[in-house]
């Protein structure tokens, strides 16, 4: 957990809509969250700090007020920076995982909210690897 909370913009559940998130569901979708004007004045692919409606964390995502799935979370923590360290450290967990799993090299390196990178695929041929950026927010980071 990190000391201090990076600057970024805060959204909330509507009051009883977090019940999903809380118990693990890696995604909001737009009719759980309040989605006043501030928020719909972010830009696609922002990284916000969640909140329930009472005030409760529940993590740090990446939103788009224009899908149905609004945000995506990466972490629980809502102070956690999403920073290199953040991404060296879930591919580095990914990679181990498949190492153990795999004789060869070939195979999905991440999937997404599976890995801890919502939005991002990687597949790996032996020394080549393919990725997919499959929403704004992982295309931003």
């Amino acid at each position: 957990m990190t000391t201090e909370s990076p600057k970024r913009p805060r959204l909330s559940t509507q009051a009883g809509k977090h019940r999903r998130a809380e118990s693990g569901h890696p995604w909001i979708y737009a009719n759980e969250v309040v989605l006043d004007a501030a928020a719909k004045s972010l830009k696609p692919g922002s990284l916000v700090s969640v909140f329930e409606a009472g005030g409760r964390p529940l993590g740090v995502a990446s939103f788009n007020p224009h899908a149905l799935v609004t945000l995506r979370l990466f972490d629980r923590d809502p102070t956690r920076a999403i920073d290199e360290a953040f991404f060296v450290e879930r591919l580095s967990r990914a990679l181990s995982i498949r190492d153990r799993l795999f004789p060869e090299p070939y195979y999905r390196l991440v999937h997404a909210e599976a890995d801890g990178l919502p939005g991002l695929i990687i597949d790996r041929y032996g020394p080549a690897l393919v990725c997919q950026l499959n929403t704004a927010g992982m295309a931003a980071l």
